[in-house]
């Protein structure tokens, strides 16, 4: 999982929860969709990664967030 992780420039906790998702819920858990997020939802989202120290792309993955972009915005 390094290696594809490298390849991509992602990292490997990424790919190993990507994969997790896939398992649990199929394919569909991984297509781009437009989701409105809530302001709950967005400081929920900020408050795991301030109070865990994940990166913005690691919150990404674990909150199915379709771009680390988006946290950091």
């Amino acid at each position: 999982m390094i290696d594809i992780a490298k390849d991509i420039g992602v990292t490997a906790k990424v790919v190993s929860e990507w994969v997790r998702r896939y398992q649990k819920k199929g394919v569909e858990t991984l297509l781009k969709s437009y989701t409105k997020y809530s302001a709950d939802y967005k400081m929920n989202v900020l408050n795991y990664m301030r109070e865990t120290g994940t990166s913005s792309i690691d919150t990404a993955a674990l909150f199915n967030i379709s771009s680390p972009g988006m946290i950091r915005n």
